[in-house]
């Protein structure tokens, strides 16, 4: 029984520590709204509870997942599978917080070898915008681009109702189906090093990014497309350019491209950017360039 408790007590001190290193060391309160004539609402604050900053209203049903719980969960799969928390943070003031397991890396990708740093992400959404739900981040070393893809499968994106804690307990029990899913999507990487890319499909994966017909008579497209629009052709086209001159003319230098022009052109700030790869429009074009490369590769 004591070896039990001082088990507990050192969990306990684990996730303080951890919550401190990546700044999440506060909770999230839900509390019921008034009227100004001090009715009763339908509805509950949910907010920061250290800054007081209000994250959204909230209907009875919606639970609160702690960034103490989410800590003590993410640590717990990391230990299980004898892998390591390496990263945390959050978006906006704590609207959105996340949490990254060190899972290794892969390397001899391309011709000149690419090296990628591989994570699983957790994502927890305080302010009513998503789901507690799993994913996978990678970096490639050569050029710090950046990919994440949530996993779609049963059991990895859990909703904040009253029983999302049964749910957890399914998804930490399924890590290793989540690693076995990890591992295909990066053989899929070496694949698509080793089929070649038309130009054909760079002037479709460009205009499915951008809406632009790069094919397009320079004065038919002043009529056809909004200069930003042109400017966000032109640097996509340039990306792609830089990353098949070092990573060869693949469908692998194609993918590239698009990575490292959300990565670099589509975002400014750092934490804009880790938002905007993981939720925002980053995202969705990454893996719709994912999506169209993947139909295309010689498998």
């Amino acid at each position: 029984m004591n070896q039990s408790i001082q088990q507990i007590e050192n969990q306990g001190e684990f996730v303080a520590e951890l919550l401190d290193r990546f700044q999440l060391f506060w909770n999230v309160k839900k509390e019921k709204l008034y009227t100004g004539e001090g009715i009763e609402s339908n509805y509950y604050s949910i907010r920061r509870e250290d800054t007081n900053q209000e994250f959204f209203a909230a209907k009875e049903g919606y639970e609160v997942f702690q960034n103490w719980e989410l800590i003590d969960m993410v640590s717990k799969i990391a230990q299980q599978s004898d892998l390591s928390l390496a990263k945390g943070g959050s978006f906006h003031g704590g609207r959105k917080v996340y949490l990254k397991i060190d899972t290794g890396s892969i390397e001899g990708i391309g011709k000149n070898h690419d090296q990628i740093k591989k994570y699983i992400t957790v994502l927890n959404s305080h302010d009513g915008t998503g789901s507690l739900a799993l994913g996978m981040t990678n970096i490639t070393m050569s050029c710090s681009n950046t990919f994440h893809r949530m996993y779609k499968e049963m059991n990895t994106r859990i909703r904040h109702s009253a029983n999302m804690r049964d749910k957890v307990d399914l998804l930490m029990r399924g890590v290793d189906k989540i690693r076995e899913q990890e591992q295909t999507l990066y053989e899929k990487f070496y694949r698509m090093a080793a089929t070649k890319c038309s130009v054909n499909e760079t002037v479709r994966m460009v205009q499915a990014i951008t809406g632009v017909n790069i094919e397009t008579d320079v004065s038919d497209a002043k009529k056809l497309y909004s200069p930003n629009q042109i400017k966000k052709a032109q640097n996509l086209t340039v990306r792609i350019a830089q990353e098949q001159a070092q990573k060869g003319e693949t469908l692998w230098g194609l993918f590239s491209g698009v990575t490292s022009y959300t990565t670099k052109d589509v975002s400014n700030r750092r934490n804009d950017m880790w938002e905007n790869k993981m939720t925002g429009s980053a995202y969705k074009a990454d893996n719709k360039a994912f999506d169209m490369v993947d139909k295309i590769t010689v498998y």
